[in-house]
């Protein structure tokens, strides 16, 4: 099994965390494990409640007040313990099965270190800006 951490830094991410969260976790699949690591920055808006309720599907959660992004991050990193570490923003989703890809990469090209994907720009609808 490949297992995929991924560390999602947020501060007042209520309107967007929830897909973001969706986009990660229904990546699962029995050859592929995701460690979803959420650190919040002590959001004031409703952040804490979507996390609530996902709480069962988020392996760590970190709230308390940080530097930024790169600060949450470089808390998750710590933290991450799965073969291919990434992070995402929780305001930005994944592709179905883009995890499987991955897994297929680089089981395929085990010397690559690397992968990056072409991403969409959306909006805070889901439509496609760029």
């Amino acid at each position: 099994m490949m297992k995929f951490s991924i560390i999602t830094p947020s501060f007042n991410s209520g309107d967007y965390i929830d897909k973001t969260i969706r986009s990660i976790v229904g990546q699962r699949r029995d050859d592929i494990g995701v460690e979803l690591l959420v650190i919040d920055g002590g959001s004031t808006d409703t952040t804490h409640d979507i996390l609530a309720r996902f709480h069962d599907q988020i392996d760590y959660i970190i709230i308390e007040p940080d530097r930024g992004p790169a600060h949450a991050i470089n808390k998750g990193l710590r933290r991450a313990s799965g073969a291919v570490v990434a992070w995402l923003n929780a305001d930005d989703l994944y592709y179905e099965h883009c995890f499987e890809a991955v897994a297929s990469h680089l089981t395929g090209n085990p010397r690559d270190s690397f992968c990056f994907g072409r991403c969409l720009i959306i909006d805070e609808k889901g439509t496609e800006i760029r």
